[in-house]
């Protein structure tokens, strides 16, 4: 393409010419190239623009646009004729500098309308990247756990999760909490929490696992890595009745504690402590349940001068022996006397007591367990009198 102001050869997809800066565009905008435009640059590039473009005639030479001065001899100019048209009036000829002035100003109103474009769909991308970056982020979940005893010296909370993250892709993973409910990551979607095992409790139980699971939805809304609470659905524990524990559950427990970061020591302690406690329960239950319950004191009555007899209520069930007490008084620490009676039998004669003194009595059932006796709460009392001297 040729300059129409300074005949310098241009590109063809120019719109002002690089040798003096007019404006050369034949009102396309096909070819235009423009440069990515950051944030708000437009406005503050725009001047910048214009003064560029008024200093680009200065700023070039004619030797530099390759445009020899001409060397005019005044003997020539003095043998040209000048022809003089009387009649005709004076036109003014055209101003290439004005020209040149509204290249200019066109060319900067078009540049700065495409940084503008450009400006808009760079910060439109900009969001959109920020948006796609919270999206796949990860959210820390946070959850309230009631759960009576469980402190940071514990194992942590397995939890399960499983569901679709906002890409629709299927998400299976494993993680724990602690007691302030935190150290659950996830990115947008919807999700189902549920409890793998007890945490290891240092005072040597466990919780029950809940036969539930939490819905966790975690929205588009929510800023990149902005912490995500679980509203109104805490998580709650409650601790197995130590002689129920099995070994599954302390080995599911004790399995977890060490996946989710409990070190080898701590863990076997802490193991241990619960089947301990466990063990000793259940020894303890064994022995409750052999042991007989309190019988029932049905009469005693005077026989003779110096006896009493007892009679009672035989026990349903672990009845190896009877035990019968006697005193003086009420709180048994006066003159206070015993008689074993065996297996099945309901009366025994208290002998050679003293005349005219009112005996109290009671009686309980022992059962022998391991080789020990142990023995049912004592019955009620009763109280008689023995017979009054003559």
């Amino acid at each position: 393409m040729i300059c129409p102001e300074c005949g310098a050869t241009i590109d063809d997809e120019a719109y002002v010419c690089d040798q003096c800066g007019a404006y050369v565009s034949d009102g396309t905008m096909e070819g235009a190239v423009i440069g990515p435009a950051i944030g708000g640059a437009v406005v503050d590039q725009v001047p910048q623009i214009v003064q560029q473009l008024q200093d680009a005639p200065s700023a070039i030479g004619d030797e530099e646009r390759g445009v020899a001065e001409p060397v005019i001899d005044d003997a020539d100019v003095a043998d040209v004729p000048v022809p003089v048209d009387e009649g005709s009036p004076d036109i003014p000829l055209p101003d290439p500098h004005k020209n040149r002035r509204v290249g200019i100003i066109a060319s900067a109103v078009i540049v700065a309308a495409l940084l503008a474009g450009g400006a808009y769909a760079g910060i439109t991308a900009y969001n959109d990247n920020n948006a796609n970056e919270a999206a796949h982020q990860g959210h820390p979940v946070v959850f309230e756990v009631k759960a009576k005893g469980f402190g940071p010296e514990d194992s942590l909370i397995p939890l399960s999760v499983s569901g679709k993250d906002m890409d629709g892709n299927s998400i299976e993973a494993s993680s724990a909490i602690g007691p302030d409910g935190t150290g659950l990551e996830l990115v947008q979607g919807t999700y189902e929490v549920s409890i793998q095992a007890s945490p290891l409790l240092d005072s040597g139980e466990l919780y029950a696992v809940p036969e539930r699971t939490w819905q966790v939805s975690i929205p588009a809304s929510i800023k990149t890595a902005a912490e995500f609470a679980v509203q109104d659905d805490p998580i709650k524990l409650k601790k197995i009745p130590v002689v129920e524990i099995t070994d599954e559950q302390i080995i599911a427990a004790y399995d977890f504690a060490l996946k989710n970061g409990t070190d080898q020591e701590t863990a076997d302690a802490y193991k241990a402590k619960v089947t301990s406690a466990r063990d000793d329960a259940v020894e303890q239950a064994r022995i409750r349940s052999l042991t007989p319950k309190a019988t029932k004191l049905k009469r005693v009555k005077k026989r003779g001068k110096k006896k009493l007899l007892v009679t009672w209520k035989r026990a349903k069930k672990n009845d190896a022996g009877y035990q019968v007490q006697y005193a003086l008084n009420k709180k048994f620490t006066k003159k206070a006397k015993k008689k074993t009676a065996g297996s099945g039998v309901t009366k025994v004669m208290l002998k050679k007591l003293k005349r005219n003194k009112k005996y109290y009595v009671r009686v309980r059932v022992f059962n022998i367990i391991d080789g020990q006796r142990h023995y049912s709460p004592w019955s009620n009392i009763k109280a008689a009198r023995t017979a009054k001297k003559k």
